[in-house]
């Protein structure tokens, strides 16, 4: 993976930023928890390569509470491509604690975290494990 993707990642500005890359993990609350993160047990939304790619771009691009952009959707698309198809292949599995679609408004979220509004993608992959994460306030 391109040491600026994670760079651009950890520095999205916001309340808070988690990006935990790890060996193995067998569950998701497992990475969750290896980050700090409140595990969500049957809170956790499976989604596709696909929807993480969307997740993770919309979530580098915008703000969570105001939905101002942050960084060119077109950078964040890379961005978010590079990190999952470099940990997501052969058998990945996806989660967020997004129910709904970012980029038009229509989502719910479980909280993980003590902040207002928080979202992320987590893979479990042979190759290795990820959880980014972002919280934002108010």
């Amino acid at each position: 993976m391109d040491g600026n993707v994670l760079r651009v990642m950890r520095r999205r500005p916001s309340a808070r930023t988690w990006l935990t890359l790890v060996h193995h993990a067998l569950q998701f609350d497992d990475l969750a928890c290896a980050a700090g993160i409140e595990p969500l047990g049957d809170g956790w939304v499976e989604i596709d390569a696909d929807q993480a790619e969307e997740h993770l771009a919309h979530i580098l691009s915008h703000d969570l509470v105001h939905d101002r952009e942050l960084l060119p959707q077109q950078s964040a698309r890379w961005f978010a491509e590079d990190f999952i198809k470099t940990l997501g292949a052969n058998g990945a599995r996806f989660a967020t604690n997004i129910s709904g679609c970012l980029a038009d408004a229509t989502y719910s979220w479980r909280p993980a975290t003590r902040f207002a509004v928080d979202a992320g993608v987590v893979i479990l992959a042979a190759t290795g494990s990820a959880i980014y994460w972002v919280a934002d306030e108010d």
